[in-house]
């Protein structure tokens, strides 16, 4: 896949995203606007309709004080009517409102006095009531009674919730209303739009402090909403009505979960859809990469022993080599040597596949590990002494039998040696040191060669990886062995490591559980 386009493939995927999160933020936020103004809207028609019925029961209790004189009038329909409002002040300076209503009869009743003589009368009727102006030193006095007003109340033109509204101006707040009949009002109104949620009530004066008539647990600052409630002969509010929503936040979640949540698990599963196909997509790019380096690896590996059977069989056909047995029996150990070597490679990769599938077939047994590894030792040790190297060994461990398949665990130990021998440019000086760890057997195997980097080191055992060098195949191999050696390890439930610093050699320790 090429580079160019993947880069932007990922460009255009990451812009995609961010425009649709971007979105996702918005039409959420706006969610959340829109059922914060439907909150305040059902609570603020709720106040409303509370504090009106609450104005209305006040005036209703006044009605009751004249039951008798309601009663009258219905019944009295029919008849003429005149109202008398007085305001009177005794000699102690106490105001009182004199309510006096006359009925009289429309139709007037005769009566015969005397021989042609008719008297005609029309009843009257009246009812009165006498009121209390109350003084609270708590309360400001009203203002002063005008002419006009005492002009209103002789004619009768001041009407009943005008003398209520000045009647209950003059009472503190908590005899006017109680918190419990304001909050029993609010629940129901609240209850009547969908808002079931706990709150806060209080009634605040007309600067907006709050009274006594309030909740203990009032917020004046938190989740306040307010209206006004009674009025002054201004028609100016007097008091407000307030409630406070301490749980505001969790009741529009639970109104608006499903929502919220839903674009949020849409939000996250785009992302994470984003981020493994641009983790896919760029490690399948790799995985391209390394399997056409393993096939060139491969190539090259294959074209020089190729290249030696073709030139020995060729030879061989030569008359003079022919008919000379002993370079007959030179080529033909060479073509058998370089046959073993493919069929190594070919085998190595044969037995990758089976690991992988888990196909690969253990024969484990008690396995002497110190003979083991001086075995691998003896095996290698004439292509390190050809390179004018050494090798030493330090067998320290006390305990070295292991219950292992003694096959693929000397190739194990083999690649390794094989490593050490073919990362050191000339005169290589291998060391391996055994020791007891625990329930352990270990074994260090150490070389002076190029070392690798920290960012190598990660990688090692990835496979088919090889630190890049370029198209210089200066030392050969495919990429397998590491990956190889780390999987046989783990089959036999033990663990590998490696130390290394670029330029100062590698050091990979290998832990066996001891039988």
């Amino acid at each position: 896949m090429n580079k160019k386009f993947i880069t932007y493939i990922t460009f255009f995927m990451t812009l995609s995203l961010l425009i649709f999160i971007g979105l996702q933020v918005y039409y959420i936020r706006q969610i959340i606007i829109t059922g914060e103004k439907d909150f305040e809207i059902r609570v603020k028609n709720a106040l409303n309709e509370s504090s009106q019925k609450i104005a209305n029961n006040e005036l209703s209790r006044y009605y009751k004080t004249f039951k008798n004189f309601e009663e009258e009038v219905k019944d009295k329909s029919n008849y003429t009517t005149k109202s008398v409002m007085q305001s009177i002040i005794d000699s102690g300076s106490q105001r009182y409102i004199a309510y006096t209503k006359y009925i009289i009869q429309k139709k007037p009743t005769s009566v015969e006095v005397a021989p042609g003589a008719t008297l005609k009368y029309s009843p009257v009727y009246s009812n009165k009531e006498v009121l209390k102006v109350r003084k609270d030193p708590n309360v400001p006095l009203p203002n002063p009674l005008t002419e006009n007003f005492e002009e209103e109340l002789s004619n009768s033109t001041y009407e009943l919730n005008e003398f209520a509204r000045l009647d209950a101006s003059q009472r503190p707040i908590e005899q006017r209303v109680s918190i419990q009949e304001a909050k029993s009002i609010l629940e129901k109104e609240l209850n009547v739009r969908g808002v079931y949620t706990e709150f806060r009530l209080a009634v605040l004066d007309k600067n907006k402090i709050t009274t006594k008539v309030q909740d203990s647990k009032y917020d004046s600052i938190k989740n306040n909403y307010y209206v006004e409630m009674y009025h002054d002969d201004k028609d100016k509010p007097l008091y407000y009505l307030a409630a406070s929503f301490p749980d505001k936040a969790k009741t529009l979640f639970s109104e608006y979960w499903w929502t919220i949540v839903g674009s949020l698990i849409t939000m996250l599963i785009i992302f994470v859809i984003y981020v493994f196909s641009v983790y896919y997509m760029y490690k399948q790019k790799l995985i391209s990469e390394i399997k056409t380096d393993f096939i060139n690896n491969m190539s090259h590996e294959f074209k020089t022993p190729i290249a030696t059977i073709n030139l020995a069989t060729d030879a061989l056909k030569n008359p003079i080599i022919s008919t000379n047995p002993d370079k007959v029996t030179y080529y033909s150990e060479l073509i058998k040597q370089e046959n073993k070597r493919m069929s190594k490679q070919v085998e190595m990769v044969l037995r990758m596949s089976k690991l992988e599938r888990n196909e690969l077939d253990f024969h484990k047994k008690e396995v002497n590990m110190r003979e083991l590894l001086q075995k691998c030792i003896s095996s290698i040790s004439l292509t390190v002494q050809n390179r004018n190297g050494t090798i030493i060994d330090e067998f320290n461990a006390e305990q070295y039998w292991a219950y292992v398949d003694e096959f693929h665990m000397e190739n194990a130990i083999m690649n390794l040696l094989d490593n050490a021998n073919k990362y050191v440019p000339e005169k290589p000086e291998l060391k391996v040191r055994t020791y007891n760890e625990a329930n352990y057997y270990v074994f260090e195997i150490s070389d002076n060669g190029i070392g690798m980097d920290k960012s190598v080191l990660k990688k090692i055992f990835d496979k088919f990886y090889r630190e890049e060098t370029g198209n210089i195949h200066n030392v050969k191999g495919h990429g397998l062995g590491l990956t190889y050696v780390k999987k046989i390890i783990e089959q036999h439930n033990g663990f590998i490591s490696v130390e290394s610093d670029k330029g100062t050699g590698s050091k990979f320790t290998v832990k066996i559980p001891l039988k």
